[in-house]
């Protein structure tokens, strides 16, 4: 039984984003003049003012480029597109499924997974061989 043993990669990008929330003052038009007697806002007959305060949802993120990274092996740069310039990460810690004649993996009598740390183990048990082209 002929067996193979290499290595499999896939590329990746990472991506990082923060969620918060701010109490923060609400601001609207408040009757009459403000302080210093000015009015700015309802034509002429308010000023502005904080009317209340609520929770506001805030957020922030982004892609972290391999460029980004201090220290990252060229090993586990990626460059995807072929520019010269990394744009990803290699992931060779890869798990292989198991599909059925259809392409699927979540078929009950077919689910199975393997994963050996990055090293592919393949086994072929059986196989055909011809010898010269179809049609000859």
């Amino acid at each position: 039984m002929p067996l193979f043993v290499g290595n499999g990669r896939a590329p990746y990008k990472l991506f990082w984003e923060l969620r918060y929330q701010e109490y923060e003052a609400i601001e609207g038009c408040l009757a009459g003049p403000n302080g210093n007697g000015n009015y700015n806002c309802g034509g002429g007959t308010g000023h502005r003012g904080i009317t209340g305060y609520e929770w506001k949802t805030h957020s922030s993120g982004g892609e972290i480029p391999p460029s980004a990274v201090a220290n990252l092996p060229a090993a586990r740069m990626a460059d995807i597109n072929n520019d010269g310039t990394p744009d990803a990460y290699w992931d060779t810690n890869l798990t292989l499924q198991r599909m059925d004649d259809a392409g699927s993996i979540s078929n009950p009598q077919y689910q199975r997974s393997w994963n050996w740390g990055g090293i592919i183990y393949w086994a072929v048990r059986e196989g055909q061989g011809q010898i010269g082209w179809p049609g000859q």
